[in-house]
C-alpha cells in the first residue's frame, strides 16, 4: 500500500476503534498478543499532521512492526504511534525505558502496564 492508502485505512480503523487501537504494519489486521511499544521519535502526533508523521516514519524504518492510536479523553487529541511488538513483558519493558515512554500496552489482557521507576 502507499502512503494515502494506509492513511486511509488508518482513518477508518480509527473511526471504527475510537478508544484506541493496534494494527499490523503489514496487513492493519488487529493484533491480539503480545506487548506493544510506541517508538519516542513518534510521540506526540496527534490528528492529521500526526498520522502523516508517523506514516513517513513508518516507510523509513523496517523496525517499526505496528501502528497505534488512542484518544487521549482529557484533550481530546487522537494520538497517532508507531509501535514495536515485544513478546515477552521483559522485553517490552526494556524497549518502554529506552523509548522514554511511561507505560507499554499488552495487547492479549487489553491492560496498559506502567513504567516503575
Amino acid at each position: 500500500m502507499n502512503k494515502k492508502q494506509i492513511t486511509a485505512a488508518l482513518l477508518a480503523v480509527a473511526a471504527a476503534n475510537p478508544e484506541g487501537f493496534t494494527v499490523s504494519r503489514s496487513d492493519l489486521t488487529a493484533l491480539n498478543d503480545g506487548y506493544a511499544v510506541a517508538i519516542a521519535e513518534t510521540q506526540n502526533s496527534f490528528n492529521g499532521a500526526g498520522l502523516a508523521r508517523v506514516i513517513d516514519y513508518a516507510f523509513n524504518h523496517e523496525n517499526i512492526t505496528a501502528f497505534g492510536g488512542w484518544l487521549d479523553q482529557e484533550t481530546g487529541f487522537f494520538y497517532w504511534d508507531c509501535v514495536m511488538i515485544f513478546k515477552t513483558r521483559a522485553a517490552a519493558d526494556r524497549a518502554a525505558r529506552r523509548n522514554n515512554q511511561l507505560a507499554f500496552f499488552d495487547l492479549k489482557n487489553k491492560k496498559e502496564i506502567r513504567i516503575k521507576a
